[in-house]
């Protein structure tokens, strides 16, 4: 039988445990072994010392150990992505005037104008890549939401493969300025909105993944999710010339 003689908890993700054979026989010399396992809920469950001195591998699972789910993790990033997608362009596009930097001639014939139906209809869209972000997610549950600070992680790999070094031409990354005729003012000009975005996707995703005691965060994610989606439907039905604007 080992018991247990140290057990402490790292702001690392890790718990520290140091055992010893209370089996082995009497010679004056005591027999400690040492070792630090990461708290990940699929790989392995962690111990505590009952009263006894013998190990339990149920306890610390049941009680400190959080089980992510594929729903929960795909549902709960579709919906921040698009909240957060539709929130961080109706900002760009207030402040940095999108209207006439997409009329630009340079960027016109490339881009399509902020009146255009699926422009306004783009938010319904972030659904479906909001769960494709879910599906990536939910396999790095263990290096992300399991740690301390684990967004930081998720934010900066946004960053460095979403944004920066995507496999294609796309605007903002490095790619996009070298191969593409675009101006760089235009790549500078959408950086701050998309690292935003992914900067905010990354840490509440995080935090709503972890704290699902929350219910107000449902709530209040919900019904922002509810509003995108109705004004982006909305817009289309204005773009299309269905649903009347004010002149």
């Amino acid at each position: 039988m080992r018991t247990v003689n140290h057990l402490k908890f790292t702001s690392s993700g890790f718990l520290e445990i140091s055992t010893q054979d209370s089996n082995a026989p009497n010679t004056g010399i005591q027999r400690t072994r040492f070792a630090r396992v990461p708290l990940m809920p699929s790989r392995w469950a962690a111990v505590y010392k009952t009263n006894q001195g013998q190990i339990n591998t149920n306890y610390f699972r049941r009680q400190h150990v959080r089980e992510y789910t594929f729903a929960s993790i795909t549902l709960k990033t579709a919906i921040i992505h698009t909240v957060t997608y539709f929130l961080m362009g109706v900002l760009a596009f207030t402040f940095l005037d999108y209207a006439s930097k997409y009329a630009d001639p340079t960027v016109a014939h490339l881009m399509r104008q902020t009146n255009d139906p699926l422009v306004a209809g783009g938010p319904l869209f972030q659904v479906l890549r909001g769960i494709l972000f879910g599906l990536t997610f939910y396999p790095l549950r263990e290096i992300v939401f399991a740690r301390k600070n684990g967004w930081l992680i998720l934010w900066f790999v946004l960053v460095v493969v979403g944004i920066l070094s995507p496999f294609g031409p796309s605007p903002s990354s490095i790619e996009g300025m070298i191969y593409t005729i675009l101006p760089m003012w235009f790549h500078i000009m959408g950086l701050p909105e998309v690292v935003i975005q992914a900067l905010l996707l990354a840490f509440l995703s995080y935090y709503w993944i972890n704290h699902p005691e929350k219910k107000w965060l449902g709530w209040v994610f919900g019904i922002a999710f509810a509003l995108v989606l109705l004004l982006s439907t909305m817009g289309i039905l204005a773009g299309l010339g269905i649903l009347q604007t004010p002149a």
